[in-house]
């Protein structure tokens, strides 16, 4: 079963490097949705909405449900190693054990399927905007 499979319906992906919304504590559920919410609630970029809620565990549970009847969806926080995990499994699917043997990069394939993936600055590119003293 790959990352993609164990997505829930009312779920989406956000790359965690992407995030812009206040800081998440443990077991914190994030809401999108394109109205607004119940909780701890913000406006920000568009992913299912431009509306978001942090509802927390200690929350009246009735929160998250009335979230779920505003069609809210939940923010799964992704890493590029979680996409490169799916990736690589898809690829696996299809004889092949790397994005190059197929004739791709990682970002093509990460776009191709819609997932979030960041692009790595090459190295020379990260020690020249590195910052000396």
């Amino acid at each position: 079963m790959t990352y993609q499979d164990e997505m829930a319906e009312n779920e989406i992906a956000l790359h965690v490097d992407l995030w812009d919304g206040p800081p998440i504590e443990p077991g914190d559920t994030v809401w999108n949705a394109a109205r607004p919410l119940l909780g701890q609630t913000w406006e920000g970029q568009f992913l299912s909405g431009r509306f978001y809620a942090i509802t927390r565990p200690d929350d009246d549970p009735r929160l998250a449900e009335e979230n779920i009847k505003l069609a809210a969806k939940q923010i799964r926080f992704i890493t590029n190693a979680d996409v490169e995990q799916v990736l690589l499994a898809r690829l696996e699917d299809h004889g092949f054990s790397t994005p190059e043997e197929a004739g791709y990069t990682m970002a093509e394939l990460a776009e191709a399927y819609c997932l979030p993936y960041i692009v790595p600055e090459p190295q020379e590119e990260q020690a020249r905007h590195a910052v000396t003293p």
